[in-house]
């Protein structure tokens, strides 16, 4: 089965998908596969967090700088974090 692109679902959608594997299937999924939900919204998890245990890894990769590599900008007599 391939699910190119298949950038929102949710986990009804992957705990169909999860048997299908574990019998043999195979399943083609891209890189934006699982990256929201069906609203469109990110996670408030790891980004395809529904998928990690499918396709048995731990992450994938974080989009956002993390907090302690956060740097300052300033801009006229304004900073920001």
């Amino acid at each position: 089965m391939i699910a190119p692109a298949f950038q929102l679902l949710d986990h009804q959608l992957v705990s169909r998908w999860k048997p299908y594997v574990e019998n043999g299937g195979n399943l083609v999924l891209t890189c934006r596969t699982g990256q929201k939900d069906r609203e469109a919204h990110l996670w408030e998890a790891l980004f395809q967090q529904p998928i990690l245990d499918l396709i048995g890894a731990k992450e994938i990769y974080f989009d956002l700088i993390p907090v302690s590599l956060m740097g300052k900008i300033n801009m006229g007599q304004a900073n920001y974090e």
